[in-house]
């Protein structure tokens, strides 16, 4: 299996003992983030600046990786290319997740809008509460190198998600009762949602496919008779 595979590789090197730990510490850490933004753009919670520290410390986690993994590659004679690839593209995935979180935060300071109790507060909640759910199943695929967990992330992103994503915008497109403001909140938190979705999605894929494919469905672009 792909992680385990990288996890042999690295545990060979003892300047990259604490990159999964780096990579936890980072899962964990968006995870946090995705509840406090949306306590922010929900229920009006004054969470800003803690949102811009724990972003300032993703960057710093991805940097701290980045330079571990070119050390490994520097020092060791036969490195793994392939799980190097793989884990530099993971923190790359968790590190874009936090941007979007600071971005959730950020719409209601740049489109104040009365995000009331009803249905397109309960769709997005009902989205939010699905993409929450991705969190702890990437976390532990990646962890225990669990091939059925990813999976089921996967399958959350592809299914429930883009689906809970087209409803949103069905509701919003009957423009009932909407300011404009509003709709572009609602409009913005699903854009948002489905994009956190997305990367959770690719990172899963890293339990499933070899690096070349990740964040792909396996097979789809690699035709042979169709190269470019």
């Amino acid at each position: 299996m792909v992680y385990r595979a990288i996890w042999d590789a690295f545990t060979k090197s003892k300047i990259l003992e604490h990159v999964y730990a780096d990579v936890s510490e980072m899962s964990k850490k968006t995870q946090k983030m995705f509840g406090d933004a949306f306590d922010c753009v929900l229920d009006n919670k004054p969470v800003m600046q803690e949102l811009i520290y724990d972003d300032t410390r993703l960057n710093k986690y991805e940097i701290s990786v980045r330079v571990k993994i070119m050390n490994y590659l520097a020092l060791n004679r036969a490195p793994d290319i392939n799980a190097a690839l793989m884990l530099l593209e993971t923190v790359v995935h968790y590190e874009r997740i936090g941007d979007y979180c600071k971005n959730i935060a950020q719409i209601s300071c740049l489109y104040p809008a009365d995000v009331k109790d009803g249905e397109y507060k309960d769709k997005v909640k009902e989205m939010m509460g699905a993409v929450g759910g991705m969190f702890p199943l990437v976390h532990d695929a990646l962890k225990h190198e669990d091939v059925k967990k990813a999976e089921k992330a996967a399958g959350m992103h592809n299914k429930t998600i883009k689906k809970m994503h087209a409803e949103l915008i069905a509701l919003l497109n009957k423009q009932e009762g909407l300011t404009p403001n509003q709709a572009i909140v609602y409009a913005a938190l699903g854009m948002n949602l489905r994009r956190i979705s997305a990367h959770l999605y690719n990172t899963a894929s890293g339990v499933i496919n070899p690096f070349p494919e990740m964040g792909f469905e396996r097979g789809k672009y690699t035709d042979k008779s169709d190269e470019l």
